[in-house]
């Protein structure tokens, strides 16, 4: 127990002992009849005070970093903890829309590194967010939805096909809310919406899956026979991507699980099932 002494003038009412501090339980308390005087202590030893040593560092009281909302207004004048200080100077020095591109511009880059995505899209990203950012048409949209949908078209563009589900991470944004940003956003801005092709999803479960790069060809053969006999536009690519890689491993006698497969890519087993006989069927294989 961290105990303080407070002083020779504090004594206890009932027993004439001594009271001393407890920081820890935050309280004042007699040291032999227990009795408590005080309770509830704040403790303002530490406040807004900077440390000039490691000594003076380690009695410091560690807290989390202070998270400071866009919205939230914080006068400079009568600011005197330096953390503050430096969030209204942040928060001062920008304009709303700045405030907005810089929150979508972070939010970019952590995507792409989490991703593994390529530079290039960043760039296009942040081009097309910057675009809606001056929009009067789509400022009332969630920031980190807006970057998700341009984020996703960036993919698209780059021939680096990844879903909305993929990309957005954060349980607090609804997937269907960014479809309808990113439709809207499509509609001003006439962008052009293209369809996923298998083979990128392809070229991206063969390392995963550990499939041997040989059998590369035979999956490009087998998908564009596939393609010259039925319509796939209609058809989810990453279960048209996993049927083929499937397919392919089972003409080449290689052992690897349906459930494995579907994992990866992403889709449920009857799916990766339902494109595996229709490719049988129509390539003939069987």
């Amino acid at each position: 127990m961290n105990l303080i002494e407070v002083g020779h003038d504090n004594i206890c009412k009932e027993c004439g002992n001594l009271i001393i501090s407890d920081s820890r339980r935050a309280q004042m308390a007699c040291t032999v009849c227990g009795l408590i005087s005080s309770e509830r202590e704040i403790d303002t030893s530490q406040s807004g005070k900077r440390a000039f040593n490691n000594d003076e560092a380690n009695k410091r009281v560690h807290s989390s970093p202070m998270n400071i909302n866009k919205r939230t207004i914080i006068p400079v004048n009568e600011t005197k903890n330096p953390e503050l200080r430096r969030a209204s100077k942040w928060q001062h020095t920008r304009t709303p829309k700045q405030l907005k591109r810089d929150i979508g511009y972070v939010e970019i880059k952590r995507i792409v590194g989490n991703e593994n995505l390529s530079y290039s899209i960043v760039d296009s990203a942040m081009i097309l967010f910057d675009k809606v950012c001056k929009s009067n048409d789509l400022k009332r949209n969630n920031v980190k939805g807006t970057a998700i949908a341009c984020l996703f078209h960036a993919c698209q563009k780059n021939n680096s096909y990844r879903s909305i589900e993929e990309l957005n991470d954060n349980p607090d944004i609804n997937n269907h809310r960014i479809w309808r940003i990113y439709s809207k956003m499509a509609q001003i801005f006439k962008l052009k919406i293209s369809l996923p092709d298998p083979l990128s999803y392809i070229l991206r479960f063969i390392p995963e899956l550990g499939i041997d790069p040989c059998l590369l060809e035979k999956m490009k053969d087998v998908l564009s026979q596939y393609k010259k006999n039925t319509v796939v536009s209609a058809k989810n690519s990453k279960g048209i991507a996993a049927g083929v890689i499937y397919t392919v491993c089972m003409i080449d006698n290689r052992n690897i699980t349906q459930e494995k497969i579907a994992e990866v890519a992403k889709v449920s087993t009857v799916t990766l099932r339902k494109r595996y006989k229709e490719i049988i069927k129509h390539l003939k294989l069987a």
